[in-house]
């Protein structure tokens, strides 16, 4: 949404990105009020009409599973399951996998993201 490229690479975006903001706004309940909270809150209204739009829905998402594909400008496609782990010692702590859906995905990212032996 503040990123002018963001469209052409997060292909499923017009369904993600209502989900991520609706989910901040979730995790946003904690904390109302808190000045840092909503000086990040105002500053991405004012960068994004989009943001803005979106957060005055009020809409709110518990955590799910989710199914995000970009398009890298090397790789192509990816393909990712993404699921959010909360982390039970560090309250409010959330951990955010991402775990390639298929074989291609995979291959792309070895190529792109060689691990060293």
């Amino acid at each position: 949404m503040t990123e002018p490229s963001a469209r052409a690479q997060f292909v499923n975006y017009d369904e993600e990105v209502p989900y991520l903001v609706a989910r901040l706004r979730a995790n946003y309940a904690a904390h109302i009020g808190d000045p840092e909270w909503e000086e990040d809150i105002r500053r991405l209204a004012e960068l994004s009409p989009e943001f803005a739009e979106l957060w005055a829905r009020h809409e709110v998402a518990e955590s799910q599973l989710r199914f995000r594909i970009f398009r890298h400008r090397h790789a192509g496609e990816l393909r990712f399951t993404v699921s959010e782990l909360a982390v039970s010692a560090l309250p409010g702590t959330r951990l955010i996998v991402y775990t390639p859906q298929d074989d291609q995905t995979r291959d792309r990212l070895a190529a792109i993201c060689p691990v060293p032996s």
